[in-house]
């Protein structure tokens, strides 16, 4: 099939497919698969996202635009993420037809944040003319651009951070740059205009209208420009001399980890382990004591201290706490190198039906078969940990997802620590996925994160979320080193997503206002 069998994005009449459009939404969006990690082929995305719309114009019925934009993206999810289905079958514990049903419902969710502004686009644009001389092509490629990166962000927002977000597809390339300056839905929405715009330029192009093309190619060079200018990171400089580290990976598969069993000599031979690392900064995975810390073996905090202060190491282990009011907490266990008072740091963003239960689901919530599934989040006010000559953040596991998460923490810390729990996930794409979500979040706000895991490795990221060193996904390995602490502030980490933001939001409202001017336009020619 040829593009030039694709009717232009401004055409009323419908191409002659051969192929229905959702069963080439299905073709589309399993290529567009290719575009994240571990693949990490972002130029499929020009050809997946760059089709789409011409099969979205191409139909007449508003039920045949939703079911091409689902087809997609279930395709898309189901492909990129098919991890999380097998989560749901092997590790849950879910009866296999209630586990089939979550795993629909879950991908229908997820995909409707892409369906959804397709859909919604593809009804506005129906009768949309140009736009004080600017073709009609081109404001249809910025408005739907608008869409999906809102759609992005209502969903980061109601649901945590999602593995395929566009941004992440582009962080290997010259956009990445434009991360620290307007953050991960900047970059996608400057993503979404380059795989969306390519195909409407290319029509003026061979339609030999050269003004478009001249456009678009200064708008890219002044994108690129500050990409380059951003990655170079000039808001950012060293805090102080490196210190050692060690991160310390654990073998646990998921199913085994809370095993009464085998639970006190795991406890036993991590704590040998982080008192052997001998680094002034050791670090293990989320719940690498998997029992509540007044659970834990007598003596072993008291070993764990005395190590810490004999050997000047400053230890931090992933373990669960019961805070006030017997609320649970997934936290992080800090062990002073001075021997002063050892402190827990509770995670503040939870993963839905992993760790709590989103309002009118406890019914589905009793039918999971693990532990640590009730937590409650902790407190945004938590403070950073202090380590005297520099303060140092966490990013819990899932929340290596959140952006607004990690620059409202980067303000006042030097360092990310990223402890996560990727047994659920072990040997699967999730484990490229998450390395990318903690290498945009360093590149964001220009700080090193030291990230370990108990089923994908350690890996060692710089300020420029570049990775300097990591382990294999499976054993016991230690990623040993020596990490530089950054300070200065982003531009993104200063002002967040408003910019973005208000961008999309007046995108959209101009398309809103032009349609409802046709509509009054269209009513007052017929009262005539």
């Amino acid at each position: 099939m040829s593009l030039a069998t694709l009717a232009p994005a401004g055409s009323d009449s419908a191409p002659a497919y051969g192929i229905a459009p959702a069963a080439l939404a299905v073709m589309l969006g399993a290529l567009a698969v290719l575009g994240w990690a571990p693949w990490s082929r972002p130029w499929v995305l020009l050809l997946a996202f760059g089709v789409l719309p011409r099969l979205m114009t191409g139909t007449r019925r508003p039920a045949t635009a939703a079911l091409t934009a689902l087809a997609f993206s279930v395709t898309l999810h189901a492909g990129a993420q098919g991890w999380m289905i097998t989560a749901l079958l092997r590790e849950t514990g879910l009866p296999t037809p209630l586990a089939l049903l979550a795993t629909i419902a879950s991908l229908l969710c997820q995909a409707g944040f892409i369906a959804a502004p397709l859909y919604l686009h593809a009804r506005l644009r129906r009768s949309a003319p140009s736009a004080h001389g600017v073709p009609r092509r081109l404001v249809d490629v910025a408005q739907l651009s608008a869409l999906l990166t809102v759609g992005e962000w209502v969903r980061d927002a109601l649901l945590g951070g999602n593995s395929i977000a566009m941004a992440y597809a582009w962080l290997d390339t010259p956009l990445a740059g434009l991360l620290p300056l307007i953050g991960p839905y900047g970059l996608s929405f400057a993503a979404y205009l380059l795989c969306l715009g390519w195909l409407p330029i290319a029509d003026h192009l061979v339609c030999r209208q050269y003004r478009p093309m001249a456009t678009a190619l200064l708008a890219l060079a002044a994108v690129l420009g500050a990409a380059h200018w951003g990655a170079g990171l000039p808001w950012i400089a060293p805090q102080g001399e490196s210190i050692d580290f060690a991160l310390i990976g654990t073998a646990s598969a998921q199913r085994d980890k809370f095993s009464l069993d085998l639970v006190p000599a795991r406890i036993e031979r991590l704590a040998e382990r982080m008192l052997a690392a001998d680094a002034t900064l050791v670090l293990a995975p989320e719940t690498a004591f998997p029992v509540f810390v007044h659970e834990l073996p007598a003596g072993t905090l008291d070993r764990l201290q005395r190590g810490a202060r004999g050997q000047g190491s400053h230890l931090f282990v992933g373990v669960a706490q019961m805070g006030a009011k017997e609320q649970a907490h997934n936290s992080l266990l800090h062990i002073p190198a001075d021997g002063s008072r050892m402190r827990l740091f509770a995670k503040e963003r939870l993963m839905p039906f992993g760790e709590y239960s989103p309002p009118g689901f406890s019914w589905f919530s009793r039918h999971l078969q693990f532990p640590l599934k009730d937590l409650s989040p902790g407190s945004p006010g938590q403070a950073p940990f202090d380590l005297g000559r520099f303060a140092l953040a966490t990013l819990i596991c899932h929340e290596d997802g959140s952006p607004d998460l990690a620059r409202r923490r980067a303000a006042d810390a030097s360092l990310f620590l990223n402890p996560s729990n990727m047994a659920w996930f072990e040997r699967s794409a999730a484990i490229e996925q998450g390395l990318v979500m903690a290498r945009a979040r360093a590149l964001e706000t220009g700080r090193p994160v030291l990230r370990t895991t108990n089923a994908g490795g350690a890996a060692h990221i710089d300020h420029r979320g570049h990775v300097l060193a990591r382990t294999a996904h499976e054993g016991e390995a230690a990623l040993t080193g020596a990490v530089r602490p950054m300070r200065g502030l982003t531009p993104y980490v200063r002002f967040g997503n408003a910019p973005v933001l208000l961008a999309c939001a007046t995108l959209l409202l101009a398309a809103i206002g032009q349609r409802r001017s046709i509509a009054r336009s269209v009513l007052s020619e017929g009262s005539t």
